[in-house]
C-alpha cells in the first residue's frame, strides 16, 4: 500500500487528511492496524478494482464508498470529430488567461461549477468547503507554474483548463470545466478536444487524465474522444464522527 499525508486537505476541510493507496497483496490485519491507528483523520482509501474483500473489510471499519475513478491516457494522434463538433469548434478559440481574469475563472469554480466529486456529494460536508477546496487547488496550480487557458465562443469565455508540463509525457490537466449557465451543446467534447490540441502543440506525447464514474457524459466524452482505458479504482471515505466542519466562507 502506498499512505500519502494528504497535507492540502488540513487547509481546505479543517482535519488532518490521509491517502491509501490499496494493493491486492496488502494484508487484511495490516490493513486494520493502519485503520485503526488513523480513526481520528478523514481517510480515503482507494482501492483497486475488484478487491471485493477489501470493500467489506473498509465496511466494517465505517468507511462508505464515494465513485470509482478511470485512468485515461491518450497518445495525442488526431481526433475526427463530427461535422456538428467541428463546425462548433471552429468557432472556439484557446487563449491564456490574463492576471485579471484569474479573479474571474476562480469566482466561476468557487459559484459552484464542481458538483459531483466525493467532497460536494459527502452530507458532511456543505457546498462552501467543496467550492473552496477547488477554489484552493486551482490556486496551488497556478502557483507551481500552470498556465491557465480559456476557451472563448462568440467574445464570451465559456469554459477553461489549467495546464502544466511536469514531464513530456505528463502534462497535469488538474481542472477544466465549462461555465455555469453557458453549457452549449457540444462544448464539453469540444474542451477536452482543444486540450488535446493544447498538449500536442505544447510538445507533449501523452496525456493523462483521470474520471470519475459520478460524471457519467465526461467519461462519454473521453471514449468518443479516442482515450484508452487504464486502471480503475474504487474510492472509499471515512470521516471520524467527531468532525465538525468549519464554518468560515473564507478561500484561502
Amino acid at each position: 500500500m502506498r499512505v500519502v499525508d494528504a497535507h492540502w486537505e488540513l487547509r481546505n476541510l479543517g482535519l488532518r487528511t490521509l491517502e491509501i493507496e490499496f494493493e491486492t497483496a496488502d494484508l487484511p490485519e495490516t490493513i486494520s492496524k493502519l485503520l485503526d491507528e488513523n480513526s481520528n483523520v478523514i481517510v480515503v482509501a482507494k482501492v483497486p478494482v475488484g478487491h471485493v474483500g477489501l470493500h467489506h473489510q473498509l465496511a466494517r471499519h465505517g468507511f462508505v464508498f464515494c465513485e470509482s475513478m478511470i485512468d485515461f491516457r491518450h497518445d495525442l494522434h488526431d481526433v475526427e470529430l463530427s461535422s456538428a463538433l467541428s463546425r462548433l469548434s471552429g468557432n472556439v478559440q484557446v487563449a491564456s488567461a490574463s492576471r485579471s481574469q484569474v479573479p474571474v475563472i476562480l469566482e466561476n469554480v468557487t459559484s459552484g461549477m464542481f458538483t459531483t466529486d466525493r467532497i460536494s456529494l459527502h452530507p458532511r460536508f456543505s457546498s462552501v468547503t467543496a467550492n473552496r477546496r477547488y477554489a484552493n487547488w486551482l490556486r496551488d496550480e497556478l502557483e507551481q507554474g500552470a498556465n491557465l487557458m480559456q476557451l472563448i465562443y462568440r467574445d464570451q469565455v465559456v469554459a477553461f483548463f489549467s495546464f502544466r508540463i511536469v514531464s513530456a509525457d505528463e502534462p497535469v490537466i488538474a481542472l477544466s470545466g465549462v461555465f455555469p449557465g453557458l453549457v452549449l451543446p457540444g462544448m464539453g467534447s469540444v474542451l477536452q478536444a482543444k486540450i488535446l490540441e493544447h498538449a500536442r502543440q505544447s510538445g507533449c506525447r501523452a496525456l493523462s487524465t483521470r474520471v470519475s464514474t459520478n460524471t457519467p457524459a465526461a467519461i462519454k466524452t473521453h471514449l468518443d474522444l479516442d482515450f484508452s482505458v487504464g486502471s480503475i479504482w474504487n474510492i472509499f471515505m471515512r470521516v471520524p464522527s467527531t468532525y465538525v466542519e468549519s464554518g468560515s466562507n473564507e478561500f484561502q
